[in-house]
């Protein structure tokens, strides 16, 4: 969902037997222009929030900057406010709904987009399939996330947002689009970071034979660490399985 202050623009055009047979097959244009607004692109629940919170604590005690940068990324795209928003619709002889832009500029996040609606009446445009096309950039703190899990580019555009490697896909429809594909983008680089995980050391876990006792003696004592170890492997299952990997 898209909140804001809007303004919007209308145009229609077409002939016909009669007025709704005009208005059915006409050509049209909408052209949507928003500001001081936020689109959220998912939400995440309490048990999401605890998870990417707990994220970040595991990544600093392993030392691992993927998890941490993941852990500060995910939040950027719940609630992304922008200064700008444009959207252009439109409807030619073929019913088909054209999408030749869509843009959104935010302090952190730019988004470019194209896509279409597939044919059908005019009333009925908003929930018909959807393809849309989007090009991320980012910029700030932002952009050492996302280098740091492999979405970025190389490419830094004159405003200094730096291009994605890669667009996003948006299907559904305009009523209730998917961005399923933005969260599977951040989920892969989720699992990235987290396949790098330490294996346990065997001896933590092995049974000492003293030999010259010819008898076994009791297990090592666990120190602090092999504690710690085992606490964050427990934690980065859990992660895991949170982010449905």
């Amino acid at each position: 969902p898209v909140k804001g202050l809007f303004d919007g623009d209308f145009q229609l055009e077409g002939a016909g037997a009669s007025l709704e047979d005009a208005f059915e097959h006409s050509e049209a244009s909408l052209l949507v222009t928003g500001r001081e607004g936020i689109l959220t692109a998912f939400e995440l629940d309490d048990r999401s929030q605890l998870g990417l919170l707990g994220a970040g604590l595991l990544g600093q005690q392993l030392n691992r900057p993927g998890i941490t940068a993941m852990s500060q990324a995910v939040p950027y795209f719940t609630n992304m406010p922008f200064d700008s928003f444009t959207l252009n619709l439109v409807r030619g002889q073929d019913k088909v709904v054209r999408i030749p832009k869509l843009s959104f500029l935010g302090e952190s996040l730019r988004i470019e987009g194209e896509g279409l609606v597939a044919a059908s009446r005019l009333d009925d445009v908003l929930n018909q399939p959807l393809q849309l096309s989007l090009a991320f950039g980012a910029k700030g703190r932002l952009i050492n996330y996302l280098e740091t899990l492999q979405l970025l580019g190389p490419q830094t555009a004159a405003d200094g947002f730096r291009s994605w490697n890669r667009k996003i896909n948006i299907v559904g429809t305009l009523a209730d689009p998917d961005t399923s594909a933005l969260k599977d983008m951040l989920n892969e680089a989720a699992r990235r970071a987290i396949s790098g995980r330490e294996a346990s050391s065997p001896a933590s876990d092995a049974t000492r034979t003293d030999l010259s006792e010819g008898a076994p003696t009791q297990p090592a004592e666990r120190t602090k660490r092999d504690r710690r170890r085992d606490d964050i492997e427990m934690g980065l299952d859990l992660l895991n399985s949170l982010l449905g990997n």
